[in-house]
């Protein structure tokens, strides 16, 4: 299947996980990005045939710029941050979709939810009732109880498999950038991939974001993670307006990973 029939084919998605990164719905003064959030709120009540799941990324930021503290590999502090933050960003994502009437709702998960097969069960029951009662259910990582040796090691893993748990069709991280880009330089984007080769790992710029944890290599590792599940995933820019409906009418934004020719396993 080339790229226009890949694209063509995002119309057909019905279940939908939104990942949003800690850059993205995190300004530089490190307040909430009310005004992405909106948009993206007025777009989900927009797409109303669609079933949308959110998992957020910010809480860390969140709880350091409310407390003063700077950045800081230390997890007790990381762990006080997000235990801080984890109430900022549910107040602020609540202030944002009642203005279009939609309800939002908290999952907290932690890796040893992700791999019981009994929990497993439970998130995506819980996942479906919810999108059933029209709530938004927006995850995000327990960073207050997660350790550095057991944890996802940032968002983009969790939200491929939050994916497979739920039974996905389309995978869509919002970023700081337009996908990925061609060269270090950025002069271009990837509009479409079909298999993560070297050609494809020599594009990617090693360093991460100034308050995220991950980079596009791990976004390149997600989508492989739900490409094993028959999801496509896109990798595209968080600030452009109307983002969401973009993608889902077709159009060549962000990049398009359609590994294992999207075949469901």
């Amino acid at each position: 299947m080339d790229a226009i029939l890949n694209r063509t084919a995002l119309k057909k998605s019905k279940k939908i996980v939104i990942k949003i990164g800690t850059n993205t719905i995190i300004d530089q003064d490190g307040t909430f990005n009310q005004n992405l959030i909106k948009d993206l709120a007025k777009q989900i009540n927009d797409l109303k045939d669609k079933e949308f799941t959110i998992v957020s990324s910010g809480a860390i930021a969140l709880g350091n710029a409310h407390m003063r503290w700077q950045k800081t590999k230390d997890i007790l502090m990381n762990q006080c941050s997000a235990s801080i933050g984890q109430t900022l960003l549910m107040h602020s994502y609540h202030n944002c979709f009642k203005e279009h009437n939609l309800t939002v709702s908290q999952l907290l998960l932690t890796y040893s939810d992700i791999f019981d097969t009994k929990k497993e069960t439970t998130i995506r029951n819980l996942t479906k009732k919810l999108i059933e009662q029209g709530i938004i259910p927006i995850i995000n990582e327990n960073d207050s109880v997660s350790t550095e040796e057991i944890t996802f090691g940032d968002n983009d893993i969790l939200s491929a498999h939050v994916s497979r748990l739920i039974k996905a069709d389309l995978l869509i991280i919002l970023t700081n950038t337009d996908g990925l880009y061609k060269n270090i330089e950025k002069e271009d984007t990837i509009n479409f991939i079909e298999t993560i080769d070297t050609k494809i790992h020599a594009c990617i710029n090693p360093t991460t974001s100034k308050e995220g944890k991950g980079g596009m290599s791990s976004k390149l590792l997600a989508s492989e993670l739900a490409s094993k599940h028959g999801i496509k995933t896109i990798i595209a820019q968080g600030t452009e307006k109307d983002i969401i409906k973009k993608i889902l009418d077709g159009e060549t934004t962000g990049t398009l990973l359609n590994l294992n020719g999207g075949n469901r396993k």
